[in-house]
């Protein structure tokens, strides 16, 4: 007889010396088969302590903002405040201060914020990120789904903005601009 165990996880993996002989994961549904009452009892208790994994994950991002919210860099700060005004809004941050490496080792690119809409990159300098937005427009490898940029960049200036926008891309300096955008590009 099969009793059946809901996870919101992507995968998992359990084990028993004796009885378990069978477990099946798909779409978030585990299958188990010949499970006794107390390893039934276990698992209900693993499940309800390691939480779902999508809670887990944005518990890790709500700690990495935070830790950036409290940061002494003011480029850091400045991507835990925008990201941390996109939460308080509504928004659903997926990743933050993600890094990603190429197969050498080498770091191929970071995402200060990606929303289930858009990445966007955050900076304190007036210029000189043409060559990263570029870069996030045409990687498969940070930008898989093709989602807009965004460079949220307050004290950017007009000539360097041109040529981002010329990417495609967009630059806003203001709050109420990054909203405005956002919800232009597809809400939250």
């Amino acid at each position: 007889m099969n009793k059946i165990f809901h996870l919101s996880t992507l995968g998992c993996i359990l084990s028993s010396a004796t009885v378990l002989t069978l477990i099946t994961c798909t779409n978030s549904t585990v299958a188990t088969n010949s499970l006794s009452s107390s390893q039934s009892n276990y698992l209900r208790s693993e499940i309800r302590i390691a939480g779902t994994l999508e809670d887990q994950v944005k518990a890790a991002i709500d700690a990495k903002i935070k830790a950036a919210v409290e940061s002494k860099d003011p480029d850091k700060k400045l991507e835990g405040d925008v990201a941390n005004m996109l939460v308080n809004n509504g928004y659903k941050v997926i990743k933050f201060g993600e890094k990603y490496y190429k197969s050498t080792g080498e770091l191929e690119g970071e995402i200060d914020i990606e929303t289930t809409k858009v990445i966007v990159e955050v900076t304190t300098v007036a210029s000189g990120k043409k060559s990263q937005i570029e870069k996030y427009m045409t990687s498969t490898t940070l930008n898989p789904l093709k989602k807009p940029i965004i460079l949220y960049a307050p004290n950017y200036t007009d000539t360097p903005a041109k040529d981002i926008t010329a990417l495609g891309a967009y630059v806003i300096k203001k709050p109420s601009d990054l909203f405005a955008k956002m919800t232009e590009l597809g809400g939250k």
